[in-house]
């Protein structure tokens, strides 16, 4: 087990351990932080590319976010990413993390900084522990109405929420995300989900406006190079109108 993964168990065990199970979710980052003396902050006038950081100096323990931050969610997960900062790495006197750090949970992060998707990793099981979301898995269809749903009940963004969903699933998944052109900015799949990958860059053939409520296409749809068939894929697609991008949820059905 990671140390980011063994450190969240943790701290989200001792928050559901003196709660009720109504009280537990969604994960109070706030709370947790101040809990360790340290302070949170809405800053203003940040710019558009911070999104949070965590200060560690002449004894002030802080973490400050962007006030421009639009959703709840996203607002939440700042915090708990900080938080992955302060627990795992604390030899760094300050970390300023900026929208792509945020969206880093591969192994290769844009910039080449591990500890994001370190931090990452330590804010999915905090807010999204795999304990509590596995019997939704059970009981409910791979789609957009499951992924409100547990961004309701955790706090988080549907991003983070979907990203979560197929990494915890053992179905056959994979996340997309999308410019308003249809160009796919990144795709993530599950192990399950073998020889599916779409290409950063590559421009869907069909549209995408309208197509929210779920419906059934083929591997070739993502895929036109491939020499055959393997996938069915149930595809959901969200317009993400505030930030001019499409999130699309692949659950494969094996050929």
């Amino acid at each position: 087990m990671s140390e980011a993964r063994k450190h969240a168990r943790q701290l989200v065990s001792a928050w559901v351990a003196t709660r009720s199970e109504e009280e537990c979710f969604p994960v109070n980052c706030t709370e947790i932080a101040k809990g360790f003396g340290i302070v949170v902050h809405e800053g203003e006038d940040l710019g558009e590319e911070f999104q949070g950081a965590l200060f560690l100096q002449d004894g002030l323990k802080a973490i400050i976010y962007n006030d421009k931050i639009q959703e709840d969610g996203r607002k939440n997960f700042t915090v708990a990413h900080e938080l992955g900062h302060f627990f795992l790495h604390k030899d760094r006197k300050e970390l300023k993390c900026s929208m792509d750090d945020l969206e880093t949970f591969d192994d290769k992060p844009p910039h080449g900084k591990e500890i994001e998707r370190e931090a990452n990793e330590f804010a999915a099981n905090l807010l999204m522990p795999a304990k509590d979301i596995g019997p939704y898995l059970k009981t409910n269809e791979l789609d957009l109405n499951l992924v409100e749903t547990l961004s309701d009940r955790y706090g988080t963004s549907m991003t983070s929420t979907a990203f979560r969903i197929v990494e915890v699933t053992g179905k056959p998944s994979a996340i997309l995300m999308l410019d308003e052109e249809g160009v796919v900015l990144w795709c993530k799949r599950n192990k399950a989900f073998q020889g599916f990958f779409v290409r950063k860059g590559f421009q869907v053939s069909f549209p995408l406006r309208g197509c929210q409520s779920s419906y059934e296409c083929t591997q070739k749809a993502w895929m036109p190079s491939a020499q055959y068939e393997k996938w069915l894929c149930h595809q959901s697609v969200l317009h993400m109108s505030n930030y001019g991008k499409y999130l699309v949820l692949l659950r494969g059905e094996f050929l």
